[in-house]
């Protein structure tokens, strides 16, 4: 069955979609149980490959082995053991081989305990962290905290030379609650601007040896699986902004589409339950397709996904999960809008959700986060700029709005770090009216303050910082 879409009220008839071939269909591997993956749909609506960030330019401060080589500094009963089943890489005896296909150290946590690790091995040679980002590997095991603010992720560097010891007090710290643990191995990232808290004698970032990571904050008993910490050159020459509006409201197509567009700014807009949307007809609380197209054709705005039948999907299995994001595509494509290499985590589908994680690995190059920090917390980076190159494309931080808790300051504050660390400010905002005068004015104070600043800082749309980010660093 074709799709097919017509004049007002939009009605949309989109075909239903396969789940994909069973990986039993495909080949068959001895130590993987049939259908444990599937294959993309076809007819052009899987996602692209994966958006890879990495340049042969990073080094290893540490490299996680096994528990014997983690050393730890705890609160609380942590213990450590060894997991070979999933490890970050195969460090493993050939010998050992298939019975062991490698070994990560995990971290036991109990509720309320916290840790800090780092690899008992010499110290490296000093490394000049001037200009770099630092990203640690690590995996939350199922049954663990996982969702936004679950767990307090810190890291220390170090300056000295020797055997490194978790418990040394001459380091230099970032931290940030503004991430979202999930079920799978994930990177975060920070700038080595966010390294702002030292403690005994801070090192200078010109000659760091070695680094710990410390996790912390969690409620519920977690284990923690440690794959490394690693630092790359930055690789952008200024910062940039990415402005998105989640369900994309009325209000975003008059009231806050006409202030960015007087100056000269786009954005990126995320539907919600766009087909329902479309079969209801005309709806105050919903641009509808015209609208869309023209921000998009005519303003230079870009179409990304995020919702096609509801916003709160309940019990979806990852092949229900498949279909809903590959309808969603199909309906861009019938809109004249395909092509998006932006997704959205939305509700209760977060990548701590296995099913929909699972389908965004499938269909989605890159899905964006959603995280609200406490109004005027900013100015204390609890809420951190996305590194560039980004740490993890299936979970980009975003700064969550909220214009009744945010001040203008918090707004520029973002923007500032961006273009301290070169780094990305990806904004998500919902309603954004001129009925509320407090709220526009904030709105708008950050959209002057853009225009202002457009010298230190470009605002463009999620696919354009991807083609900016190639040309940069790939």
């Amino acid at each position: 069955m074709a799709m097919t879409i017509s004049g007002p009220p939009w009605v949309v008839d989109i075909p239903p979609a396969s789940g994909g071939a069973s990986a039993s269909a495909l080949l068959s591997i001895a130590t993987d149980s049939a259908g444990s993956f599937k294959a993309p749909l076809v007819g052009g609506l899987a996602g692209a490959p994966p958006l890879q960030f990495w340049p042969k330019r990073r080094k290893w401060l540490n490299r996680f082995r096994d528990a014997a080589n983690t050393l730890t500094a705890i609160t609380g009963a942590v213990t450590k053991s060894d997991d070979t089943t999933d490890p970050f890489c195969a460090r493993a005896p050939l010998a050992a081989f298939p019975t062991n296909h490698g070994t990560s150290p995990v971290l036991n946590i109990p509720a309320s305990g916290a840790v800090t690790a780092v690899d008992n091995t010499t110290a490296g040679p000093a490394l000049n962290l001037t200009g770099q980002n630092i990203y640690v590997w690590f995996k939350v095991l199922p049954g663990g905290a996982v969702g936004p603010g679950a767990v307090t992720l810190v890291v220390r560097l170090y300056g000295t030379s020797g055997t490194p010891n978790p418990n040394a007090t001459d380091y230099i710290s970032a931290s940030t609650t503004n991430w979202n643990p999930t079920n799978d191995w994930q990177c975060v990232g920070f700038g080595i601007d966010d390294f702002i808290t030292p403690s005994g004698t801070p090192p200078s970032i010109t000659s760091i040896t070695h680094a710990a990571v410390r996790f912390g904050g969690i409620s519920t008993p977690t284990q923690i699986e440690l794959g490394g910490v690693m630092v790359h050159p930055k690789t952008a020459n200024r910062g940039a902004v990415v402005i998105g509006f989640d369900d994309c409201r009325a209000d975003t197509w008059t009231d806050a589409a006409d202030a960015l567009i007087d100056r000269g700014l786009p954005a990126v807009l995320y539907p919600g339950a766009l087909k329902a949307v479309l079969r209801s007809g005309v709806d105050q609380f919903q641009m509808n397709p015209l609208q869309l197209e023209r921000l998009v054709r005519t303003h230079g705005w870009q179409f990304a996904y995020q919702a096609l039948s509801t916003e709160n999907p309940v019990g979806f299995t990852a092949d229900m999960a498949v279909q809903e994001i590959a309808q969603l595509k199909a309906l861009a494509i019938a809109l004249g809008m395909p092509g998006s290499l932006a997704e959205s985590w939305f509700s209760n589908t977060g990548p701590h959700n296995p099913e929909f994680r699972a389908a965004m690995k499938l269909m989605a190059p890159s899905t964006r986060g959603f995280n609200i920090p406490s109004g005027g917390s900013i100015s204390a980076r609890s809420c951190i700029t996305e590194t560039l190159p980004i740490a993890d494309p299936l979970y980009v931080r975003a700064f969550g709005v909220d214009l009744n808790a945010h001040t203008l300051a918090n707004l520029t504050q973002f923007v500032d770090y961006a273009i301290q660390n070169k780094g990305l400010a990806l904004f998500v905002f919902h309603g954004v009216a001129v009925s509320n005068s407090a709220q526009m004015t904030k709105f708008t104070g950050l959209a002057d303050y853009l225009a202002a600043n457009d010298a230190t800082v470009d605002t463009l749309t999620w696919d354009n910082l991807i083609e900016r980010q190639r040309a940069f660093g790939l």
